[in-house]
C-alpha cells in the first residue's frame, strides 16, 4: 500500500463518516429557534455582565481561565478502527501519510475556536482597561503559538506507554498553559514571548525523554470512539441515534456514590443506570455544565439574571440527562437476567431525575450564597 493510498483511505473514511451523520443535522436544525433563544439570553447576560463589572473583579484571570480551556484541548479525528491494528500495522512506518491530515485539520479547527472565543472576549478586555487592538492582536498571535505547541504535545502524550506519565504531563500542561495565558494578557509581548519560548523548549525536551510508542493504536482508537460518542450524544437530544460504542470511564473513586442504592433485585436497574451515568461521558457533561452554571451565577449581580441562568442550565442539563434512557436499550443480554424489562425505562428516569434534582439544589444554594442569604 503506497502513501497516496493511505491518504486516500483517510479521506474516504472521513467522507463516509460525515455523510452518515449528515441526515441528523436536519433534526438539530429543527431546534434552531430554541438554540437562538438560548444564545440570545447568553449574549444579553454577557452584555449585562460587561457593563456592570463588580469593583476589583479579576477580569484577566477570568479571561485566562476561559482561554486556557480551548488552548488545552487537543482532539484528533483519525477515523481508525479496531481492524486497523491488524491490517494497517504492517504499514506503521508509512502511517504519517494517514495521520498528518488529522493533525493539520485538528490544528486549524482548534485555532478557529480560540479565535472565535478571542473576539467574543474583546468587550471584556476593553472593560478591563485594554483599548489597543494592536496589543489584542499580538496576544492572539501568542495564543496561537501556544496552541501549536499544545497540539504537538498532546499528540506525543497520546503515544506515551505509561498512563501515569501521560496524566502527569496532562496536569503540568493544564497549569502551565493557564499561567502562560495569564502572562500573555498581563505582561509585555517581549516578556511573554520569552516565557512562552523557554517553557515550550523545556516541554519539548521533556517529551523527547519519555517512553512512547511509534503509534499507540489502541489509544487512538479509543479516542476516536470518544469523538464519535460525543456527536451521538449531541444528536440524541433531537432524535434517537444508535450507539456504535459505549466508552467506559475509569472512575473507581466515584463508585462509592452507587452505594446509596441498596444492591438488591428490585434495584438492579437503578444500580445499573447510576453506574452508567458515572462511567459514561454524561457524567463529564453534567459536571462541566454544573460548574459553568455555578461560575455564571456567582459572576452575575442581578437576581433576575441568576434566576434566568438557573432555568437555562436546568433545561440544558435535563436535555443531557434524557440521553441516559438510551443506554442499554438494545442490549439483548439483559433479557437473560430474572428482572422485569419494563423496569429499565423507569429506572433510567428515576436516576436521571435524582441527578437533575441534585444539580438544581446545588445551583439554588449557589444563588443563596452569592446573595448572602445563607
Amino acid at each position: 500500500m503506497e502513501k497516496l493510498n493511505l491518504r486516500q483511505l483517510r479521506q474516504k473514511r472521513s467522507k463516509q463518516y460525515w455523510l452518515s451523520i449528515a441526515p441528523y443535522f436536519r433534526y438539530a436544525g429543527g431546534s434552531l429557534p430554541g438554540f437562538i433563544l438560548i444564545l440570545g439570553f447568553c449574549l444579553f447576560g454577557y452584555g449585562y455582565f460587561v457593563n456592570h463589572l463588580p469593583d476589583r473583579f479579576p477580569v484577566l484571570v477570568l479571561m485566562a481561565v476561559l482561554l486556557a480551556i480551548p488552548l488545552n484541548s487537543g482532539g484528533f479525528r483519525t477515523y481508525l478502527r479496531e481492524a486497523d491494528v491488524v491490517f494497517l500495522l504492517p504499514m506503521e512506518s508509512h502511517m504519517s501519510a494517514y495521520l498528518k491530515p488529522s493533525l493539520r485539520s485538528a490544528l486549524i479547527s482548534h485555532i478557529l475556536i480560540v479565535t472565535i472565543l478571542w473576539f467574543i472576549l474583546w468587550p471584556l478586555y476593553q472593560a478591563a482597561g485594554g483599548q489597543s487592538m494592536v496589543d489584542y492582536s499580538s496576544i492572539w498571535l501568542q495564543l496561537v503559538l501556544v496552541k501549536g505547541i499544545v497540539m504537538i504535545g498532546v499528540w506525543q502524550e497520546n503515544h506515551m506507554r505509561k498512563s501515569r506519565t501521560r496524566q502527569l504531563f496532562t496536569w503540568v500542561r493544564l497549569i502551565t498553559v493557564g499561567l502562560l495565558t495569564y502572562l500573555a494578557l498581563t505582561q509585555s509581548i517581549a516578556w511573554s514571548l520569552l516565557f512562552i519560548g523557554l517553557t515550550s523548549i523545556a516541554y519539548v525536551l521533556l517529551l523527547r525523554h519519555t517512553s512512547r510508542f511509534t503509534i499507540y493504536w489502541e489509544r487512538l482508537i479509543v479516542l476516536e470512539h470518544k469523538s464519535r460518542s460525543r456527536w451521538i450524544t449531541f444528536f440524541n437530544l433531537f432524535v434517537e441515534v444508535p450507539r456504535e460504542h459505549s466508552v467506559v470511564r475509569q472512575t473507581r473513586w466515584l463508585h462509592l456514590i452507587a452505594h446509596i442504592i441498596s444492591f438488591k433485585k428490585s434495584n438492579a436497574y437503578h444500580f445499573l443506570y447510576l453506574l452508567t451515568w458515572i462511567r459514561s461521558e454524561l457524567f463529564g457533561v453534567v459536571a462541566r455544565l454544573t460548574i459553568v452554571g455555578i461560575l455564571f451565577i456567582v459572576i452575575m449581580n442581578s437576581i433576575w439574571i441568576k434566576l434566568g441562568l438557573l432555568l437555562l442550565f436546568t433545561y440544558v442539563i435535563r436535555l443531557q440527562l434524557f440521553e441516559l434512557g438510551r443506554y442499554h436499550k438494545n442490549v439483548e443480554t439483559l433479557s437473560v437476567y430474572p428482572i422485569q424489562q419494563e423496569q429499565r425505562a423507569v429506572s433510567a428516569r428515576y436516576v436521571a431525575k435524582r441527578v437533575h434534582m441534585a444539580v438544581i439544589l446545588i445551583l439554588i444554594i449557589t444563588i443563596l450564597i452569592s446573595k448572602g442569604l445563607v
